[in-house]
């Protein structure tokens, strides 16, 4: 095929019907009928070990869309970003973010919307003071009990495993090594693992060890 022939083609392919009218806000929603298709197939055609890793992918793009992202000393530092769910290099899961907008709203996040969003039963749980607040004379919980948008795609992604019947392990980068998620995670039988930053808030002193640095626990 000659590159003539191929933008002759590519000027009459769309993913959505083009006279349709689309929402400023809903940004993915010209994506929407092919990200849900790729979403079904993955899951569809393999089931996930036990040992999962969560992490970003950046899709390289050098136009101009206030939905990119520009994240320096990466591989591919300037595109757009996906959170993503992987198994073996297998993406088993993904879920598009804006930077502008934040995390796509579809179908697929509305079937984990019941645990994504933390119920006030559990809440004093797992937003419990540290360790420091908890030697104040008043301490406080958070005013906001919902995780942030960065917490809330690992639950829409993790929460479409089937979790309820088989075992899994998470591994994250210290982006989301955070104890309230964990324990979250921990509440659904699903364990956690990663790295995380020295001096994190609610991080146990005994795991707060400097990169390099053997400790025995």
């Amino acid at each position: 095929m000659s590159l003539v022939q191929y933008q002759q083609i590519k000027r009459f392919f769309h993913l959505s019907p083009p006279e349709k009218t689309y929402d400023k806000n809903n940004w993915f929603e010209k994506l929407d009928p092919l990200a849900s298709t790729l979403r079904e197939r993955f899951r569809e055609f393999y089931f996930p070990s036990t040992n999962l890793s969560y992490d970003e992918m950046i899709v390289s793009f050098e136009g101009r869309s206030i939905h990119i992202q520009k994240q320096p000393n990466k591989p591919i530092d300037y595109g757009y970003k996906i959170w993503a769910l992987c198994d073996y290099e297998y993406t088993w899961s993904f879920l598009l973010y804006s930077g502008a907008v934040g995390n796509e709203v579809s179908p697929m996040t509305l079937e984990t919307k019941r645990f994504a969003d933390i119920i006030p039963e559990m809440a004093a749980v797992i937003f419990r003071p540290s360790r420091k607040a908890a030697q104040q004379k008043n301490p406080t919980l958070p005013q906001d009990m919902r995780f942030s948008p960065t917490y809330h795609a690992v639950c829409t992604l993790v929460f479409q495993l089937p979790f309820q019947h088989h075992p899994f392990n998470i591994f994250f980068d210290n982006l989301c090594t955070t104890v309230p998620l964990w324990r979250y995670l921990r509440f659904y039988g699903i364990g956690a693992a990663g790295t995380t930053r020295p001096g994190r808030p609610d991080f146990p002193e005994e795991l707060d060890v400097a990169k390099g640095v053997a400790k025995a626990v």
